[in-house]
């Protein structure tokens, strides 16, 4: 990761279809430039404070619209945003049901992430499977596809029945060291896919597409034995260098090894409202680590589009 010297704002982590996942990070003016995020590849950064808003990224526009009030962030906060931002950031719309007259199609999916663990969702089908990625699915097969509102009304015949349709994101990480004996879920998925298309009313306006079940570990690096230790970030501060081995990332959680058998968990979402500049010197481990397999109070999935 090449910084200039006085550093960038660290606004976001970004899924292309492919399985190319990415850091946004932005200048003073609003310029955006991606950084990869390839497997096997050494991190190093320091954060510089104080963690700001991200401000709001626009699809129609060639910039990010910076915070106006330039709202400071707590260091442990997932969300990087600041209320008034976070109203007004047209990326929520779909969650928020504001946008029913939608024409684009939208597809079904059911997901696996760990034994007994599969949720319900929806997706803009022109994304294909950028979704399952930015949620760190495992394995996934699609079920169907139709307008917004048929999509809706079939979702949440599916959750009436049973499905989740949120995963807290530490159920999903603590399944990580298990993952590789683990599979994919195709057993389970396939028996859903069975119950809920012979289902009664479901479906209704849609069209149902065959099982296809797809495994996701290859593209993540959880296809390999992991390191033996997992701890968790459970944040920064103004003041942290990190110089680690890419070993994994899935969704927004990526699995750093400094070691052969010490890793650790960041969730880069923890990033975001930092300045990244190049690496200081000194210790490149990150304080604020918690055990993964501890309790934690975490916001589950956001159903964003």
């Amino acid at each position: 990761m090449h910084l200039p010297p006085h550093g960038l704002l660290c606004t976001g982590s970004h899924w292309r279809a492919n399985g190319e996942a990415f850091l946004t990070l932005t200048d003073a003016a609003g310029h955006e430039s991606e950084v990869p995020l390839p497997l096997g590849e050494r991190l190093a950064w320091s954060t510089r404070g104080p963690r700001r808003c991200v401000g709001i990224r626009h699809a129609r526009r060639t910039k990010r619209l910076m915070c106006p009030l330039g709202a400071s962030v707590a260091e442990t906060a997932t969300s990087s945003q600041c209320p008034s931002c976070s109203a007004a950031d047209p990326s929520g719309a779909i969650a928020r049901d504001a946008t029913p007259e939608d024409p684009r199609p939208y597809r079904m999916y059911l997901a696996w992430f760990a034994p007994g663990v599969l949720k319900i969702g929806i997706t803009a089908a022109a994304r294909d499977r950028t979704r399952l990625l930015e949620q760190a699915a495992i394995g996934y097969t699609w079920l169907a596809e139709g307008a917004l509102l048929a999509t809706r009304r079939a979702e949440q015949h599916a959750i009436g029945v049973g499905l989740k349709d949120r995963i807290p994101n530490g159920t999903k990480i603590a399944a990580w060291p298990g993952i590789l004996e683990a599979g994919h879920g195709g057993p389970e998925l396939e028996a859903a896919h069975r119950t809920l298309v012979g289902s009664p009313g479901w479906g209704e306006g849609l069209a149902r597409l065959p099982i296809e079940i797809q495994d996701l570990r290859p593209v993540y690096g959880l296809n390999q034995v992991l390191p033996g230790i997992l701890d968790a970030v459970t944040g920064l501060n103004g003041e942290v260098t990190m110089d680690a081995g890419l070993v994994a990332r899935a969704g927004h959680n990526v699995l750093l090894a400094s070691a052969p058998e010490l890793g650790y968990l960041l969730d880069l979402r923890l990033l975001e409202g930092w300045i990244l500049t190049p690496p200081r010197p000194g210790p490149s481990r990150p304080p604020g680590v918690r055990r993964v397999n501890e309790p934690e109070a975490e916001a589950v999935d956001q159903p964003l589009f």
